[in-house]
């Protein structure tokens, strides 16, 4: 039986697997993408996952991004499954997910949902955000809006516990009550887009936990890259990433608390890794990329 600590390094394990092949098809049609968020961070600070978290995720470019879903019918090799609304019809997120196949890893709130629950990465596409501030108002709410209206339209994924959060998200969704889920998901889509035939200063991606003024990020930014160590392997990172990085996590090179050092696995409701719960066949799975088992180990 593993420990927590050696069973959080195995899923880690497992979700290099897809960012593994992100990295071989980007790499091969020159597709540009950097790691975000908390990934970035452990890729600045640790040179791989932050040690306690068990999450990836990388960003491009809406046109770098429909370039990747393009490309990817075609060259992802049969171990993964390229998660959107348009390959999963109950899977209502403004992100692609990555899944490997033959795993599942569930949360209390999407448990229920009929989607493909594999262990995954999230891919975010980056949309123009507007540069005069009234627009920014509008694409603010609108996105946050349809977010909500989205949601509860695929329910049960991520559905409310709360009496004022199920009452506020079947408020939301009154405008769509007659709507098909997909076209209200597809209308999201759209606010998402509405700025890109636009040159602006910021871009923006899909989420409303985080305030829209804090997820706004200088395109200059996703446009120059540098390479660096990512658990032993060389991955493409924006090379403005102090800026994101400050922006997101303040003095980010500072350790959080201990009590604040947690992962999301220990909120799981579930973690199968099917064959990769096998070390010998995790090996194999990580050798095909030329990546060695022991690199981090």
């Amino acid at each position: 039986m593993d420990s927590p600590s050696e069973r959080l390094r195995r899923l880690q394990l497992v979700q290099l697997l897809p960012l593994l092949e992100v990295k071989r098809i980007c790499d091969k049609h020159g597709i540009h993408y950097t790691p975000v968020f908390g990934t970035l961070l452990g890729t600045i600070r640790h040179k791989g996952f932050i040690p306690w978290d068990d999450d990836i995720d990388v960003g491009m470019l809406r046109e770098e991004y429909n370039k990747f879903l393009e490309v990817a019918k075609d060259e992802l090799r049969p171990e993964f499954f390229l998660q959107t609304y348009e390959t999963d019809p109950n899977y209502p997120k403004a992100i692609a997910r990555l899944c490997v196949n033959e795993t599942e890893y569930m949360f209390q709130g999407d448990k229920d949902a009929d989607i493909h629950h594999g262990v995954f990465i999230d891919i975010f596409p980056y949309d123009n955000s507007p540069d005069n501030k009234l627009s920014q108002i509008y694409h603010k709410y609108m996105i946050k809006w349809l977010h909500y209206a989205t949601y509860h339209k695929y329910s049960p994924f991520a559905k409310p516990t709360s009496i004022k959060g199920r009452i506020f998200s079947f408020v939301v969704s009154l405008p769509f009550a007659f709507n098909k889920k997909k076209s209200v998901r597809i209308l999201w889509d759209k606010v998402l887009q509405k700025y890109n035939s636009t040159p602006t200063e910021y871009v923006i991606l899909p989420g409303v936990q985080t305030p829209y003024e804090r997820l706004r990020l200088k395109r200059v930014l996703m446009e120059e890259f540098i390479e660096m160590e990512f658990e032993g392997i060389k991955i493409p990172v924006m090379k403005g990433y102090h800026k994101h990085l400050s922006g997101c996590y303040g003095d980010y090179m500072k350790f959080p608390p201990i009590e604040k050092r947690k992962s999301a696995l220990e909120n799981s409701v579930k973690l199968d890794l099917g064959p990769y719960e096998d070390s010998a066949y995790l090996k194999q799975a990580l050798s095909k990329y030329g990546w060695s088992y022991t690199s981090s180990e």
